[in-house]
């Protein structure tokens, strides 16, 4: 009875790690690129109001100090940063309709998983190349590799194989 027990306790966990990208939301096209859109527009501006002040700085400089300056923006009006991405968000999710694509769970492919449980045995973390809650793939999306969101899966299948 025990054993019956934990085995659909793990059952329930697996099935909860495996469907979350479901749940949770985890790949919003329109929340990428409203992200995209508002960081890129306000450092474009930023930039031109650099260069309307110091017409003779060079372009790498003024390119620098607009970079600082969007930080500085994203530390100071975070609130106001978050409120117009969600503004464009819903512009772009009213813009592509009520038609969602399907989320393909790509991550279903055992070998996926084998191999990122593989790079944490052997180098201790999933990607070389990890940024904020994504990290980068060079064997996905062939040639050039593709940016997937963290995921605790293959953890739990490390410290199940250990």
């Amino acid at each position: 009875m025990t054993g019956l027990l934990i085995w659909l306790v793990c059952v329930a966990c697996a099935g909860y790690i495996r469907l979350y990208p479901l749940w949770g939301h985890l790949w919003s096209p329109t929340g990428e690129q409203a992200t995209l859109t508002v960081l890129v527009n306000l450092k474009k501006s930023l930039l031109e109001q650099i260069l309307a002040q110091s017409p003779q700085m060079p372009l790498d400089q003024s390119d620098r100090l607009a970079s600082d300056k969007l930080n500085e923006v994203l530390r100071s009006d975070n609130a106001r940063v978050r409120h117009a991405i969600e503004q464009a968000n819903q512009a772009f999710a009213r813009q592509k309709g009520p038609a969602q694509d399907p989320i393909y769970l790509l991550e279903a492919d055992p070998f996926y998983f084998y191999n990122l449980t593989e790079n944490i045995a052997v180098k201790g973390r999933m990607a070389d190349t990890i940024k904020g809650h994504q990290y980068f793939n060079p064997l996905m999306g062939a040639p050039h590799g593709y940016w997937q969101p963290l995921s605790l899966h293959p953890y739990v299948g490390f410290y199940v194989y250990k």
